[in-house]
């Protein structure tokens, strides 16, 4: 089937579709970074990479790869992290082309696992076809395929766009690049050489299932390799690992704590200002308005003692005239006591 298609055999199959896929992540990448370029043109470089939204991708990136797998070794900075990353990925597609070599067509070779299901016998002129595989075979196998490693292939791709995020360095985009094209590729190429391996060796409906849950299990391979290391040595592991930061990550958060402390004293600073030019707006107003207030106040208290006392002034001389009669009487007294 493949030579029908141009290729020599199911290993170059292979080989193509893994360098197709790994062609499409890079395009995905590019169309998401220039999309998310063109979508934030307007806003602030500081409001694009949020702290909270790079914290966020951080813990999404470690729960899509999976905390109880060898894979999130490629979140941290651990170069020994990363071989063991690198070589768990290395012994999936080994054990992967096994399957494929096994499935080619080759009359030579008597290692070839390819199951012949027409018999030709020699005293009949017909061949008799000796497969039990059937379409309800084949519908549960993509059933068991989905089911499977559907959920590797969507976070696998959702890492992929977020390596395209504006607001992640370079090296976090290269690490998240990496996770999710490595998690997409294993996964559908597990899904494909499920397929040729079926197509060329299963002659019914229960071979079927069984081989592909015997190819399924290579993809638990990076679980099983994590389970062995934190059973050697836990905190060894957890050095390793993502969630034990270096100096430069807590210097960077050191920095970003700082930055968003900043901005939190520059919003106060922002409200004290308005807050005094309001106050002192009010304490003009009151002062422009209270002179009047007062002067007239000063005025009237005048005028109503002014008045007040010439209404004394006017009662004493009425209701006390001056004596001039008392006056004479007192003088004649004195003259005659002179006399």
């Amino acid at each position: 089937m493949v030579q029908e298609a141009g290729f020599k055999d199911y290993v170059v199959f292979s080989l193509a579709f893994l360098a197709i896929l790994i062609g499409v992540s890079g395009v995905l990448a590019l169309a998401v970074f220039a999309y998310d370029k063109h979508q934030n043109r307007h806003v602030p470089r500081e409001t694009i990479r949020s702290p909270e939204l790079i914290s966020g991708d951080e813990k999404y990136a470690l729960s899509a790869i999976g905390e109880d797998s060898a894979y999130k070794f490629f979140q941290g900075k651990s170069w020994f992290g990363w071989m063991i990353y690198l070589a768990t990925v290395g012994v999936q597609i080994w054990l992967l082309f096994i399957f494929v070599t096994a499935a080619d067509i080759d009359l030579a070779d008597e290692t070839s696992a390819l199951v012949y299901t027409w018999k030709c016998p020699r005293d009949r002129v017909e061949c008799e076809f000796k497969g039990d595989l059937t379409l309800q075979g084949w519908v549960l196998f993509f059933i068991l395929m989905v089911a499977y490693l559907m959920k590797d292939f969507v976070n696998g791709s959702k890492l992929v766009v977020l390596s395209a995020k504006e607001r992640h360095v370079r090296d976090a985009r290269v690490r998240y690049f990496v996770g999710g094209t490595v998690l997409t590729a294993v996964t559908l190429f597990t899904l494909g050489v499920s397929v040729i391996y079926n197509y060329a060796t299963a002659t019914s409906n229960p071979e079927l299932v069984a081989n592909s849950v015997i190819i399924l299990f290579i993809s638990d391979l990076d679980e099983n390799f994590y389970g062995i290391l934190m059973a050697i040595n836990p905190s060894w592991v957890e050095e390793m690992s993502c969630e034990v930061r270096g100096p430069d990550d807590e210097e960077s958060e050191t920095i970003r704590d700082l930055k968003r402390e900043m901005e939190d004293l520059k919003r106060e600073m922002k409200d004290l200002c308005e807050s005094l030019q309001l106050l002192q707006q009010q304490v003009r107003g009151g002062n422009a308005t209270q002179p009047q207030a007062g002067g007239g106040g000063d005025k009237h208290s005048n005028v109503s003692s002014r008045s007040r006392s010439s209404s004394d002034g006017g009662s004493d001389l009425s209701h006390s005239p001056p004596n001039f009669g008392n006056k004479r009487k007192h003088r004649r007294g004195r003259n005659s006591s002179r006399g």
